[in-house]
């Protein structure tokens, strides 16, 4: 059966809206499109073109940032979560993805701003291991400034409850850059606000690894090097106390008050690892090496594991 790859917008004739100022990688720009047509969505006309950033020398090779956004898209795509729109995509001799624009003409209002707005003394601007970021401080502002859900959750889900699926998803892609500026809320003066699709999750599925770090640890015999071993040391950086992935995961879907939360483990239940495959099959070779391929398919079965053992252990 032959494997349709994932098509490569050439972006190169877009123009420049604007340069996105904000996250750490340089040569983002916000692109409009010139034709809706192209890729068949009325509501997605601006663009984040995001360049794959290149290993310093002496390597001089891709990170794999744009194969983990787009696989990670993908995977949120089938597990119905809100998340922005990725595409492959070439911009002059520059590869990348373009990300859709989650704001759709509301303003995006930053997850440190929200916490800031809640409690006049959250550190809205330190970085790592903030002392007052934690689910709890998430969920009281969500629900204090009275937040609804993303436009197309399902009906049963509240603000709460679609937040968790976002850490549910970071646990599952290995998604280690939840900050709180990775995350906001949309804002507009005549309406409610809603909490924003997912957004941003390149830095996952071991992405920074080389293809020779990366065969060390598939063919690895000491149980410290293998590839489960690197996806049990995946933690967050910035949530207090620096806590697992899995554990994050899983206190997100704890913490909330409405049960529908752990729909999402249930999803990750149904969706099978041949699911996993299907959408890395789709990689084209120049974009995703096979070891990229192994290891990646590997660390989601092995953190699609945890997370059903956390939800047993919670019951």
């Amino acid at each position: 059966m032959t494997t349709h790859l994932y098509p490569e917008l050439d972006v190169t004739s877009w123009e420049v809206a604007e340069f996105e100022p904000l996250g750490s990688k340089p040569n983002k720009y916000w692109l409009l499109e010139p034709s809706t047509a192209e890729v068949g969505s009325e509501d997605r006309a601006k663009w984040l073109f995001k360049p794959r950033t290149i290993q310093p020398p002496p390597e001089n090779v891709p990170k794999g940032d744009d194969w983990a956004e787009k696989v990670a898209g993908e995977i949120a795509r089938e597990l119905q979560l809100p998340a922005a729109r990725i595409e492959l995509a070439q911009r002059g001799v520059a590869l990348g993805i373009i990300s859709g624009d989650v704001s759709v003409g509301w303003d995006l209002v930053l997850g440190n701003v929200v916490l800031f707005e809640h409690d006049p003394s959250y550190p809205r601007d330190e970085r790592r291991r903030v002392p007052g970021y934690t689910v709890e401080a998430i969920y009281a502002a969500l629900q204090e400034l009275g937040v609804e859900p993303p436009p197309g959750s399902p009906l049963d889900q509240d603000a709460c409850s679609v937040f968790a699926s976002y850490l549910v998803l970071d646990g599952l892609i290995g998604n280690t850059d939840r900050h709180h500026k990775n995350w906001g809320v949309l804002d507009d003066p005549t309406s409610p606000r809603l909490l924003a699709p997912t957004f941003d999750h390149a830095s996952s599925l071991g992405f920074l690894l080389s293809d020779e770090q990366r065969n060390q640890r598939l063919d690895a015999t000491d149980p410290n090097q293998t590839v489960e071993a690197y996806a049990r040391r995946g933690r967050s950086q910035y949530f207090a106390g620096s806590p697992t992935l899995i554990e994050l995961a899983a206190a997100a879907v704890q913490a909330c008050s409405n049960p529908a939360a752990g729909d999402w483990f249930t999803r990750i239940t149904e969706y099978s690892l041949d699911s996993f495959d299907a959408i890395l099959d789709r990689m084209p070779d120049a974009r995703m090496s096979q070891s990229s391929r192994m290891f990646a398919r590997r660390l989601l079965a092995e953190n699609r594991r945890r997370l059903l053992d956390e939800l047993d252990r919670a019951r």
